[in-house]
């Protein structure tokens, strides 16, 4: 490699002393050409002048801005941001307003739930389940059901769940179709012998029961639940 690349420059050197350097005669009337010092031809290094040409350009630094004229611009954005954070966590504002009495048609109610913009409660006297709008005091609905003593309900979905205390189940209303029983489910499994069902609720993912003789709170999962 070290030959070849020798010989090349020979070469390159004896092409080089071969060339005529010397600068043409200025034409007659149009002034004349200054005196130009050119090197030797046997001072010239052809493969550093190529390298020379070769090689590429350097690339200047990048010019960094200062962080002076941008600092007051990030301070507000800043700031701006901790007041929408403040803002978005303040809680919800409480209603006022006087105290509001509504009658409600049962003789003897137990539970209330609200769902869709209705209250329902049961009346354990007529065993009847009722269905009251809040803003007109009306009863939009009234239908029986076969609890012997009810003494909880709560809202699942859908649906409205009446607990009875005398059977130890659940009894399983759709409220979003008008009142409608849609099956029942035994709870005596999940309820400590000779314990009376004393209420019931749901937290969106465990139905928890409340008992008596003992008193005691029971966590089930919804899943266990079999309606018929």
């Amino acid at each position: 490699m070290e030959d070849r690349t020798q010989k090349t420059l020979e070469t390159f050197r004896a092409d080089l002393e071969s060339l005529d350097l010397s600068l043409p005669a200025p034409p007659r009337g149009e002034g004349s050409f200054s005196a130009i010092d050119l090197p030797p031809a046997d001072k010239v290094e052809p493969l550093e002048e190529i390298r020379r040409l070769l090689a590429p350009a350097p690339v200047p630094p990048a010019r960094r801005r200062p962080l002076g004229p941008l600092l007051p611009g990030a301070l507000v954005l800043v700031s701006a941001a901790a007041m929408a954070a403040l803002f978005l966590r303040r809680p919800a504002p409480t209603p006022e307003g006087p105290i509001l009495s509504i009658p409600f048609p049962a003789q003897t109610p137990v539970g209330l739930a609200i769902s869709r913009g209705a209250f329902f409660s049961v009346d354990a006297r007529t065993r009847e389940m009722v269905k009251l709008d809040p803003g007109s005091s009306r009863v939009i609905e009234k239908t029986s059901f076969p609890a012997e003593k009810p003494d909880s309900i709560a809202c699942v979905g859908p649906h409205l769940w009446v607990a009875d205390a005398e059977s130890r189940s659940v009894l399983r209303y759709r409220v979003d179709e008008g009142l409608r029983y849609d099956g029942s489910a035994d709870l005596s499994w999940a309820l400590p012998p000779g314990g009376t069902l004393a209420g019931l609720a749901y937290d969106g993912a465990w139905v928890w029961l409340l008992t008596a003789s003992p008193s005691a709170l029971h966590r089930i999962p919804i899943g266990r639940l079999r309606f018929s």
